[in-house]
C-alpha cells in the first residue's frame, strides 16, 4: 500500500482507540503486514503498535495456523489468509454484478472507475476498481482501501441518500481537513447533502488530495437501501461532465435492478451505457435511481431539501483557512 492510501486508511480510522482484546490485536498486526509487506519484530511493533513481546507471541501462532510466515527473518502474510479469502463469498453478489457495468462505463469513458461501500458508516471502502493498463492502481482508491466518507464522490453520494443517522455519525467525528478544499464544517456539509439529493450526483473537487477530482452516483435497491457508489476518477478539465453523469446513473440503476432480479454468473448485462437495452429498447427504469429517490424522509435540520443551494461550478472550491491542516496520523 502506498503513502497515500495509508493516509487514507488512517484518517478513516481516526477515531479508533488502541488495541485492547486479542483479536483486535490479531487484526492490528496481519491489516499491518498486508499494508507495509514482510516487517522484522521491531518494525512490526512499531507500525501497529503492539508490543515486541505480543507481537512474537502472537505472530508464532498466527505462523502456526499458516495466516503468518517467516521469510528470511522476518513476518509476512501466509498462504492460508489467501485460501480463507477465496473461500469467502464475494461482497454479496454487489461486486460481482457490478464488475461489467463498471466496464462498459470504463471501456466508454477511459476513466478509473471504482465501486465502493460505506463501512462503519463514516468511510469508505473500494471492493472493485478498473483502470488503464499501466495506471497505477493504488495511485488513488485501490481494493480495499478506506477513506472518509464526507471528503471522497462515493462517501458522499452514499450518505446522501442514506438515512439521517448516517450523516449524524459522520459528522459527530472530526472532519479532518485533507486539503484546503476539504469541507470543514457540518452545515457546509448538509448543504452540499442536499444539492446532491437534489441532482443525483456527488463531485469531489481536490478535498482528499491536490488535483484529483472524481464524480459518484449512489446505487440505489428498489426498497430504497443504498447498496454502494459508483464513482469515476476525472481530469478537472472534462468537458462530457453531463454525458458521464447520466451513462454512471443509468450503470447504478441496471445494477440495482440486477440485484433485485438476483442475477448470478457474473451479471448479465441489459446492454451498453447508453440506457438501452440489448435488443435496442429503453432500459427498464423502475428501479429507484438518485433522480426519483429522494432518500429518508427524516432528513431534517441543517437544511431542507426545498432550499437546496444551486448547483456550484465545476472549478475548484475558493480556499479557506480550515480549522486543521493535516491527516490526523496512528
Amino acid at each position: 500500500m502506498t503513502m497515500a492510501a495509508r493516509r487514507l486508511e488512517q484518517a478513516a480510522e481516526r477515531t479508533e482507540q488502541n488495541p485492547d482484546s486479542v483479536i483486535e490485536k490479531v487484526r492490528c498486526l496481519v491489516e499491518t503486514l498486508a499494508e507495509f509487506g514482510p516487517l522484522g519484530l521491531t518494525a512490526l511493533s512499531r507500525e501497529s503498535g503492539i508490543s515486541k513481546t505480543t507481537a512474537h507471541r502472537l505472530c508464532g501462532e498466527l505462523v502456526d495456523w499458516g495466516v503468518v510466515e517467516r521469510r528470511a527473518g522476518a513476518f509476512a502474510l501466509g498462504a492460508r489468509l489467501s485460501e480463507l479469502g477465496r473461500m469467502a463469498p464475494a461482497n454479496s453478489s454487489l461486486t460481482r454484478i457490478a464488475h461489467p457495468y463498471l466496464a462498459e462505463l470504463f471501456a466508454r469513458f477511459r476513466y478509473a472507475t471504482v465501486l465502493s461501500v460505506l463501512q462503519n458508516r463514516t468511510s469508505v471502502r473500494c471492493v472493485d476498481k478498473i483502470c488503464a493498463v499501466g495506471e497505477d492502481p493504488s495511485s488513488w482508491m485501490d481494493v480495499g482501501t478506506r477513506a472518509p466518507a464526507y471528503c471522497t464522490s462515493a462517501g458522499k453520494a452514499i450518505v446522501a441518500f442514506s438515512p439521517r443517522e448516517v450523516f449524524d455519525a459522520v459528522v459527530a467525528e472530526p472532519l479532518v481537513a485533507m486539503t484546503p478544499y476539504t469541507i470543514s464544517g457540518p452545515d457546509r456539509l448538509a448543504r452540499e447533502m442536499a444539492e446532491i439529493r437534489r441532482t443525483g450526483v456527488a463531485w469531489m473537487r481536490h478535498e482528499i488530495r491536490m488535483n484529483c477530482v472524481a464524480v459518484a452516483v449512489p446505487v440505489i435497491d428498489a426498497s430504497g437501501a443504498v447498496l454502494g457508489a459508483v464513482s469515476c476518477s476525472v481530469s478537472s478539465t472534462m468537458t462530457r461532465a453531463d454525458e458521464l453523469e447520466q451513462a454512471m446513473k443509468v450503470q447504478a440503476r441496471r445494477i440495482a435492478q440486477q440485484m433485485r432480479g438476483g442475477a448470478h454468473g457474473g451479471g448479465t448485462r441489459s446492454g451498453g451505457a447508453d440506457g438501452r437495452s440489448a435488443d435496442g429498447r429503453s432500459a427498464d427504469r423502475r428501479t429507484p435511481d438518485a433522480h426519483t429517490h429522494q432518500g429518508d424522509s427524516s432528513w431534517t435540520g441543517p437544511f431542507s431539501l426545498s432550499s437546496a443551494p444551486a448547483s456550484p461550478a465545476r472549478g475548484p472550491r475558493r480556499p479557506y483557512a480550515p480549522g486543521v491542516s493535516t491527516a490526523a496520523s496512528r
